[in-house]
């Protein structure tokens, strides 16, 4: 839980490859995910965050958000499989759906497996990928201001996997 508060934020970037660079540690060093230690200096502060369950806009609504649910996870881990740019031509002209210009896009895939402290011990485990949006701030640095994760399951199923656990994680378990 006390890396619930090593949010770092360096210094803004122009460079796709760094945001890149910093991507995979948010990910491989800090996992974000579980975490909410999470490169700052990469997102809009109104980034929207997008799920298969909910939706909403703000990097610290998403923290706020995290810190509520890492206390119920129980041994949680996030697996990085891959992160690239995604190759799109028209790039230029592509506009999200709150009219900003994407300069770039980026597709993390990965794995996420934990258990939850709940009486009957479900177990989530769900493979997908988070596509980031990139435009360029008045300052021309490259931020993340769209964060889409996309599942293997419906937001229905993952919801059947916390109330109706076909596994358990051990009693004991941290």
């Amino acid at each position: 839980q006390d890396k619930m508060t090593e949010s770092v934020t360096w210094e803004p970037t122009s460079d796709l490859e760094e945001i890149l660079s910093r991507l995979k540690i948010d990910y491989e060093d800090r996992s974000y995910f579980i975490t909410g230690s999470i490169d700052e200096g990469i997102y809009t502060s109104d980034c929207t965050f997008e799920d298969p369950t909910v939706k909403f806009c703000g990097l610290d609504l998403w923290k706020r958000n995290l810190q509520l649910l890492v206390p119920l996870l129980v041994q949680p881990k996030i697996e990085l499989l891959s992160c690239s740019p995604l190759e799109i031509s028209s790039l230029k002209s592509d506009l999200n759906a709150y009219g900003r210009i994407i300069e770039n896009k980026i597709v993390c895939e990965w794995r996420l497996t934990c258990g939850l402290k709940l009486p009957w011990g479900p177990v989530i485990d769900i493979m997908g990928e988070t596509e980031y949006d990139l435009i360029r701030d008045e300052t021309g640095m490259l931020k993340i201001c769209y964060h889409l994760e996309r599942w293997n399951i419906s937001g229905l199923e993952a919801l059947l996997m916390v109330v109706r656990p076909l596994e358990k994680y051990p009693k004991d378990a941290n």
